[in-house]
């Protein structure tokens, strides 16, 4: 890409997440994002038809990421593990996350849900053959656990008091690893 186009795209990007932080529920007109990124109207249509295409945008950055830094774990591990998956995953939102933050607080739902979608893919994919269930069924496991762990990484974006983002990766991975049941033969409490 030209360096003038990722230039202007990246100005672009940049006022459009400082309204949102001022504006968390995304109520952002074009004519504030061009005067805060000091752009044209022309210049902005020029790039996106619309500004969810900025978010759609960043969501194609994320998932393309992900795909690379997953590729490379396999180079070492394949499957890659469930500790490992959410490690990676962990990564590349920590180095964003103020970004996320702001998209598990506004009205970004197609965001959370292209993430789904893809992290749902990439465990059927990295984890196929392996089940002794039909494909259907498989797929409606996947789309639980992950749409249950992107419920916990954006109460940890939105709710930090709540939970740490290392205590979050420990809950995915054991729920991940041993399911309900292996959190009950952990025993109550002492």
């Amino acid at each position: 890409m030209d360096r003038r186009i990722q230039k202007t795209k990246s100005g672009i990007r940049r006022a459009y997440f400082s309204l949102l932080r001022e504006d968390p529920k995304g109520r952002i007109t074009v004519a504030e994002l061009t005067r805060r990124a000091n752009i044209d109207r022309k210049t902005f249509y020029l790039h996106y038809s619309c500004l969810d295409e900025i978010v759609e945008e960043f969501g194609d950055e994320t998932v393309n990421a992900l795909l690379t830094r997953l590729a490379e774990a396999r180079k070492t591990e394949n499957p890659v593990s469930v500790q490992t998956f959410f490690r990676i995953l962990s990564e590349l939102l920590a180095e964003n996350m103020d970004c996320y933050r702001l998209l598990s607080l506004g009205s970004h739902p197609f965001f959370w849900e292209r993430i789904q979608s893809v992290l749902v893919d990439i465990l059927l994919s990295a984890y196929a053959g392996q089940f002794r269930l039909p494909a259907e069924t498989v797929r409606l496991y996947c789309d639980f656990f992950i749409s249950g762990m992107i419920h916990l990484y954006r109460d940890c974006l939105t709710k930090p008091e709540r939970i740490t983002p290392a205590q979050m990766e420990q809950v995915i991975v054991d729920i991940a690893a041993g399911g309900l049941t292996g959190l009950v033969e952990k025993g109550p409490l002492e």
